[in-house]
């Protein structure tokens, strides 16, 4: 099963500058997750770019700030909330990324509706019954489309933080149309 797919997108930089400087304040824990405010224009932008690929607008724009993180199925989870689990999103790599990774676990688990704590963002928390290592990417040199709906997370073993933006769309469009309409 393909689980990621690198695409081009002509906004990524900006959104990644912005990223960068917005969570510039935020240096206290190993993991920060905040929603990215951007100007209303720059979000209009966006959104008529995505509607010229036939994708529905940006419901979020979220970034995962983290450092010092293992590899390990309990730290695995699913984007979503109670009514729906997010197909996918892109994520943009916006600084530390290099030597670092997304994977994603395989196997038989049990999930419960959990909210980060600064975004307030929605995540279904696993309990596995029984896993294996899935697969796993570096995304470092450009944006990524990746599944969401398999229990995934970041891997950054270094005390420099890792810093990437992600987003979602509105439709929840799922992994093959993104692909297709990205290409």
């Amino acid at each position: 099963m393909k689980l990621y797919q690198p695409v081009q997108l002509p906004f990524a930089d900006r959104l990644a500058s912005i990223t960068n400087e917005y969570m510039s304040q935020f240096e206290t824990s190993n993991i920060h997750i905040h929603h990215i405010p951007i100007a209303d224009d720059f979000r209009q932008e966006i959104n008529s770019y995505l509607k010229t690929k036939g994708i529905s607008n940006l419901v979020n724009v979220l970034c995962f700030k983290r450092r010092n993180s293992v590899k390990s199925k309990e730290n695995c989870h699913l984007d979503g909330n109670s009514e729906y689990v997010h197909k996918c999103s892109i994520v943009i790599p916006v600084s530390g990324c290099k030597g670092t990774v997304q994977y994603w676990f395989d196997g038989d688990y049990e999930s419960r509706l959990m909210e980060t704590e600064e975004a307030k963002s929605h995540y279904l928390k696993l309990r596995w019954n029984n896993v294996t290592l899935f697969q796993e990417v570096e995304i470092y040199e450009q944006p990524v489309l990746v599944r969401t709906d398999i229990p995934h997370n970041g891997y950054t073993p270094y005390n420099e933080y890792r810093v990437t933006v992600t987003i979602r769309f509105t439709d929840n469009e799922d992994f093959d149309y993104l692909c297709k309409a990205l290409s």
